[in-house]
């Protein structure tokens, strides 16, 4: 896992080069860094996107936290602006994680839950019809404010709360998707070793066979997350609702090892 402020200089294309040349890399990786698409210059995403396009055309899967400040409303405090999500987890060459959070006995979207519509990266045919469905509902956000031809944000979902972690030998609390995100890495880690041993090959860009196992499933790949609300902070009411099916706070919703691993392993998408 990488999970590196990005004040630190974390470098995604050396880090991506580094996984293509290194020996013996792991098939799995995850990333817990990055900013805002409005707060970045557009030959840095493209070339970015490049490189982990790179390592999925060669195996690899990169999962990406999808950030915590929900739809990024680029906002000065007076108002909402222009929504941009997350990269590189609006990369189309990665699979972006959400979060949810445990309300009573039930999984709702926290409000953190980075997601939106990309401005540089055009939608993936894999998304074309769960967000053609997700724009007809009611309760989105102006359409003025966000591109709606964009790769969305995030893909899945999983708990992102309350993780007790150690830290300098003391336990402390976290919360974000830096948290789900690689959490689910580590699920897709033994299902591609599975994968690998079954087929000989491992899952690479896996995001587009999630599309097709929920489609394969009803629109389901576990737990439908419909309830929640991502919001940015300063001053920006609107946000990404969950909704029933596809939604840019949940995405896929929280999905379920049994079928993952079904559908990545024993079935025929998994060829």
């Amino acid at each position: 896992m990488v999970s590196v402020p990005a004040s630190k200089g974390f470098d995604l294309v050396s880090w991506a080069q580094s996984v293509t040349l290194g020996p013996n890399q792991a098939l799995v990786h995850s990333l817990s860094w990055g900013g805002p698409e409005h707060g970045m210059d557009v030959g840095f995403l493209q070339r970015g996107d490049a490189e982990l396009a790179k390592l999925a055309v060669q195996g690899y899967t990169v999962v990406v936290s999808s950030g915590d400040n929900g739809p990024n409303a680029n906002s000065d405090g007076n108002g909402c602006g222009q929504f941009t999500p997350m990269f590189p987890a609006s990369s189309p060459n990665v699979l972006a994680v959400g979060g949810t959070v445990l309300t009573g006995d039930n999984q709702t979207c926290w409000n953190g839950s980075g997601g939106g519509f990309s401005t540089v990266f055009k939608r993936p045919q894999w998304q074309e019809a769960v967000v053609k469905e997700y724009l007809t509902m009611s309760g989105l956000p102006d359409r003025s404010i966000f591109n709606v031809t964009g790769r969305v944000t995030p893909d899945v979902s999983g708990f992102a709360t309350n993780y007790q972690t150690i830290v300098q030998g003391k336990v402390v609390p976290n919360t974000g998707t830096s948290a789900s995100a690689p959490m689910f890495a580590g699920l897709l880690s033994r299902i591609s070793t599975a994968r690998l041993a079954r087929h000989g090959r491992p899952l690479g860009l896996v995001a587009p066979l999630l599309y097709d196992i929920s489609a394969a499933h009803g629109g389901l790949l576990g737990m439908d997350i419909t309830v929640g609300k991502s919001k940015s902070y300063g001053g920006c009411e609107q946000g990404w609702p969950a909704t029933q099916g596809f939604d840019a706070c949940s995405g896929l919703g929280t999905p379920m090892y049994n079928i993952l691993f079904d559908g990545l392993v024993n079935s025929s998408v998994a060829l």
